[in-house]
């Protein structure tokens, strides 16, 4: 199924090599206010690319329970990337298997926002205890508008020796930078000068009003249409929870100026309370390889998605909504 490339692919993905836009102009009356905007620009590049590393952990129980203990012992940056080291101590008779960021669930979050980063895959004999390295790449944090870490969580997976699920859930730690960060939105932080070098991308907002569309507490803040270096469409909507509870938002039904692009279901994403997440589509991939050529989307106008909300078990707490994005 296709859609489960969308949900596997992180944002930093999606967005690299994007291109960018450029301008000129030959109004030698306007050169001048061209040098300074183009220091302006620059020395807010400049700021901007910093990315906050004064964020660290203590040793903490991020988890208790029957099933196991998780904690997080450490979290150091390398290489534009920022590592958290977790011990997870299998309390049950049996092996057990825990995952993050994978297919079944990809829950993960930084500070405000949800994130396809923090993969896990490990394997705990009973009884013992495992120490796995989880890595979240910076430049994928700044994409969504976060500079720094103040909390990380975790969704977690759990199954037993048989693969039955055996545990659901997000846990999370606080960073000693908790309460100094503050997130831009994702609409800012993808049009920022400093993230189109950082991924190349070329972007044209949406102007749809988004006023009245919300289930049950989840709702839509801003959309964008996402163009990269190979051409390839990606419209993405920035959602916020603003409920008390877990949910994953689901979309389906795409379509392009009116033609079905994609029926079926074809991702969902969890979304934790108080958080945003960014849902998106590449149109290349949601369309069949054999129709791809009755679709023009070099000029898109519309582009149109059922999204409905489930919990972390699968149930359905609002039917499916269509919601129109206008470019």
């Amino acid at each position: 199924m296709k859609g489960s490339y969308i949900v596997a692919s992180a944002l930093v993905i999606a967005l690299s090599g994007f291109v960018v836009a450029g301008c000129s102009s030959s109004d030698q009356d306007g050169q001048s206010v061209g040098v300074q905007e183009t220091q302006q620009r620059e020395t807010k590049e400049s700021s901007a690319s910093a990315f906050d590393l004064s964020g660290t952990i203590e040793p903490t129980v991020m988890l208790d329970n029957d099933i196991m203990t998780i904690e997080a012992k450490d979290l150091t940056y390398k290489n534009n990337v920022a590592y958290l080291t977790v011990g997870v101590t299998n309390k049950t008779a049996s092996d057990i298997d825990v995952y993050a960021a994978t297919l079944g669930f990809s829950g993960n979050f930084v500070n405000g926002c949800m994130v396809d980063d923090g993969y896990m895959n490990c394997s705990v004999t009973a009884g013992e205890t495992v120490d796995e390295e989880i890595d979240f790449n910076l430049k994928n944090l700044q994409v969504r508008g976060i500079s720094g870490i103040e909390e990380i969580g975790l969704g977690l997976r759990v199954t037993d020796s048989n693969y039955d699920e055996i545990y659901r859930d997000i846990v999370s730690v606080s960073t000693s930078s908790k309460g100094k960060e503050k997130d831009r939105a994702f609409s800012d932080a993808i049009s920022d000068p400093t993230m189109q070098k950082l991924a190349e991308f070329e972007v044209t907002p949406s102007s749809s009003s988004f006023n009245g569309v919300e289930w049950g507490g989840i709702a839509p803040v801003s959309a964008c249409l996402v163009v990269n270096k190979d051409g390839e469409h990606s419209v993405m909507m920035e959602v916020e929870n603003t409920s008390d509870g877990n949910a994953s938002i689901v979309l389906s039904g795409i379509t392009i100026d009116g033609a079905v692009a994609y029926e079926s279901r074809w991702s969902s994403t969890a979304i934790a309370p108080s958080k945003r997440a960014v849902v998106y589509v590449t149109l290349e991939r949601a369309i069949n390889d054999d129709q791809l050529e009755s679709f023009d989307l070099s000029e898109i106008r519309n582009v149109s998605m059922d999204v409905s909300v489930e919990d972390f078990s699968g149930n359905t707490l609002a039917m499916p909504t269509s919601v129109d994005i206008v470019f």
